[in-house]
Order: structure tokens, then C-alpha cells, then sequence
């Protein structure tokens, strides 16, 4: 289904999320809009009790929150041209031993 540089990329935000995931978190997932030049990304993470916790864009280390917006609005790219259906929203889960999960949605811009 998927392939190439979307592998890739798949694979670069898991990296990404394990790396800022919390310590005492079961699970941490990057919520998001993508448009056609911009990402806004905020993260929530679950502790083994279902305790949530959320952190935003500005509060992520410098270098992760920039590539955080830039993985997903590169992979919202590649999915188009390879002739998905462009989505405009996601979540990407990983959890502590390293399962990912992916979804994608489209919402038109007046929240319907």
C-alpha cells in the first residue's frame, strides 16, 4: 500500500515521537492539520492508567517541533502525488514498544 518515501517518512515521525514520548507515557500521538504549505501539529500522550497529558507545537524542542510540521506536510505531498486521497488532517500513535499507528481524515475548513 505504501512505499517508498512515504516508508520513509512513516518511519521518521515513529522515530520522532519515541524520542519525546515522556517517560511515565504509554502512548504519545501527534494531532494535526496539514495544508498546502503549513503543518500545525500539538501532541497528547496517555499514561498507563489513561491519564492524558498534552504538550503543543512551541513547548517541543526547536529542532523536533520543526521537523514535526515538516514530515507530515512532506508526507500530505507525496501521498497526493502518488495518488491518494489528500487528507488534511492525522494522528500518529506510537507507543512505548514501538507500535505505530496512522490515520487520516479530511475536514473542510468550517469544521463540518
Amino acid at each position: 500500500m505504501y512505499g517508498g518515501r512515504e516508508v520513509e517518512l512513516f518511519n521518521f515521525i515513529g522515530k520522532q515521537l519515541r524520542a519525546i514520548n515522556p517517560p511515565s507515557a504509554a502512548t504519545i500521538t501527534a494531532n494535526g492539520e496539514v495544508g498546502d504549505d503549513w503543518a500545525d501539529v500539538g501532541f497528547e500522550f496517555r499514561d498507563e492508567a489513561g491519564v492524558v497529558g498534552h504538550f503543543s507545537f512551541e513547548d517541543n524542542p526547536g529542532d523536533t517541533s520543526d521537523e514535526s510540521s515538516e514530515a507530515p506536510m512532506e508526507l500530505h505531498e507525496v501521498m497526493a502525488s502518488n495518488g491518494s486521497d489528500k487528507w488534511n488532517r492525522f494522528a500518529f500513535t506510537v507507543d512505548r514498544e514501538g507500535q505505530f499507528d496512522v490515520s487520516f481524515s479530511y475536514q473542510d475548513g468550517d469544521g463540518a
